[in-house]
């Protein structure tokens, strides 16, 4: 027999006799406490107190017990009358211990005592109610068995939902902390099992042909992981696929289920219970968990399956998505090893974020590795402080005016040798419009500046060489009429440069005496169909008016389609050679 000495609860409302009782009882303590030496209580109230007394003892449906202050039972009604039988006690008889120091307390205390004990099977809770005179105490006592155990059961439900939700948690960090997700997957089945106190847990991967795979589990033989169990014998999981509720399975030893799917020697398995992992629009697989034991699984325990369930797909489309992404950045990262230019991007403070292989070893001599987080101060024995200074200043102002970027500069590369390159940079945000950083692209027009230098020397020297020869030339766009000149220009026209480059074909054209004008256009046009060099003579005006006479010989030239877009010829004066030529016949017709 047990008792709770500090579960003091007090009860219900009490009924309209025992308020009554109360209540008279009340009254003698009110005028106890008032001082007086005597109680003014008539005998007519005595009597009614007794009345009332008697008949609520006598028909109270609980036990009601009137125990002497020292705890001897002077009285039980019939319900009172079990509880003293399961206290093994009797009228004139004592109360259990606890139940003596609870009527000796209400006595000395006078005031009404409140407590819950145990008699046989069952639960009481008591009140206990001292006489005026403190000589007795009334204890009335109500069933609360089937309140105990309902709270009993709410604790333990309360419990289980408790270890649900740590692992619950404990799943749920593992997701968000666990890189390999079998890994993942082996913590779950291990919690699981450790939660629900079941032997066995798996996880079953749906493959593309309907078939499932063993894709992990703890309890299970070794070799069974990575078996391929066929569709037909896996007919609860399929069926778990095409439910969304959770399928429970019993006496699986009797059907043979587990034998049936290819998994042998587990006859001990008695129930399971199975939830899909991921959704019926796009099942994963399915979670089964088995015991040994015949039990049936709670709805809270369905709840829970399906909770870690949910988690495990969520780690799988976030495994998904981070392979995707991963498996994007690869294929960005040879690309970029592939552009045969060094490229290079960094944040919004100056930190190299990345860059191709060709930058990291063409212009600072390292790995991408090293390279990547640090700045460009902390690579001074590769970049020179004044070009460093260049670059630092560039990137501050692309970063704060945004768009794009491009100049040329000089770079002094990791084999010592400067070289000129084009700078293509342009700034990255992210997905809310903020400036992230900025990535660069060079590239080596070294060589291109050494030509452009070259060319510029030929035409120099080209045109010196014209100009000390007398010669004009000329290139004629015939696609929109321009002109550009080079050569003694001003000697032979008496134009200057610029008035010459004002000069269209149609110009030209009108320069060429009368005469002659048509005799040109003719041969031009015979040359622009056949193909072949024209070599012409004519008279050509000058600005003051006058003629000189002009030896003019060119090509014309095709573009990819095979049509005539421009025409190239040298104008030369050969005034003095008609001159002499006339001369020279006139002289040799005077001797003839």
């Amino acid at each position: 027999m047990g008792f709770h000495k500090n579960e003091f609860r007090k009860p219900g409302t009490l009924d309209r006799k025992t308020q009554n009782l109360e209540n008279v009882l009340r009254k003698k303590e009110q005028e106890l406490k008032a001082g007086g030496n005597s109680i003014n209580i008539t005998d007519r109230e005595y009597e009614a107190e007794g009345n009332w007394m008697e008949e609520f003892l006598l028909n109270s449906p609980s036990p009601v017990l009137r125990v002497e202050k020292e705890g001897i039972i002077l009285y039980a009604n019939k319900a009172g009358r079990a509880l003293i039988e399961a206290w093994e006690s009797g009228i004139g008889e004592k109360a259990p211990v606890e139940i003596r120091k609870k009527v000796r307390k209400a006595a000395l205390q006078k005031k009404s005592e409140y407590m819950e004990f145990e008699a046989g099977e069952k639960t009481y809770s008591a009140t206990f109610t001292p006489s005026a005179d403190g000589k007795y105490t009334i204890l009335q006592a109500s069933d609360a068995t089937f309140s105990k155990q309902a709270e009993k059961k709410l604790s333990l439900k309360l419990s289980l939902v408790d270890r649900h939700q740590e692992a619950l948690s404990q799943v749920a960090e593992l997701a968000l902390k666990t890189p390999d997700i079998r890994n993942l997957l082996n913590e779950s089945l291990t919690l699981i099992a450790a939660t629900l106190d079941v032997e066995y847990c798996k996880i079953l991967r749906l493959l593309p042909d309907g078939n499932f795979l063993f894709e992990t589990g703890i309890g299970w033989k070794i070799e069974d992981i990575g078996k391929v169990i066929k569709r037909d014998a896996a007919s609860t999981a399929g069926y778990t696929v095409l439910s969304k509720k959770p399928i429970q399975i019993e006496e699986l030893n009797r059907k043979g289920y587990i034998d049936g799917t290819g998994l042998k020697g587990y006859q001990e398995i008695k129930s399971g219970i199975s939830v899909l992992i991921g959704s019926v629009e796009k099942p994963y697989g399915v979670l089964a968990v088995h015991s040994t034991k015949k039990e049936k699984f709670t709805k809270e325990d369905a709840y829970f399956l399906n909770g870690i369930a949910s988690l495990i797909s969520l780690a799988f489309e976030r495994n998904e998505v981070e392979s995707t992404l991963r498996n994007k950045v690869h294929f960005l990262e040879a690309l970029l090893d592939t552009i045969p230019a060094p490229i290079f991007y960094k944040d919004r403070e100056g930190v190299y974020r990345g860059c191709n292989e060709l930058f990291a070893r063409m212009i600072l001599g390292s790995s991408k590795e090293k390279v990547t987080g640090c700045f460009i101060d902390e690579l001074p024995e590769v970049v020179p402080a004044d070009l460093g200074n260049v670059y630092k200043r560039m990137d501050r102002q692309l970063l704060q005016r945004g768009g794009s970027q491009v100049y040329e500069s000089r770079v002094v590369c990791s084999d010592g040798i400067t070289r000129q390159f084009l700078f293509n940079k342009a700034v990255y945000r992210s997905l809310n419009g903020t400036v992230e950083g900025l990535v660069g692209v060079m590239l080596d027009i070294t060589g291109r500046k050494h030509t452009e230098e070259s060319l510029l020397k030929s035409e120099e020297r080209y045109r010196l060489a014209a100009e000390q020869t007398g010669q004009l030339i000329y290139e004629f766009d015939l696609r929109n009429g321009t002109v550009e000149w080079a050569g003694a220009v001003t000697e032979l026209t008496g134009y200057s440069y610029n008035e010459m480059q004002d000069f269209s074909y149609y110009d030209w054209l009108e320069h060429i005496h009368p005469e002659e004008r048509r005799k040109v256009q003719q041969e031009f046009k015979k040359c622009w169909n056949t193909g072949e060099k024209f070599n012409e003579q004519f008279r050509f005006r000058r600005k003051d008016g006058s003629y000189f006479c002009v030896e003019n010989k060119g090509v014309y030239l095709r573009d990819e389609e095979g049509c005539v877009c421009k025409a190239l010829g040298v104008m030369k004066d050969i005034t003095e050679i008609k001159i002499s030529s006339e001369k020279l016949k006139e002289s040799e017709e005077l001797y003839r």
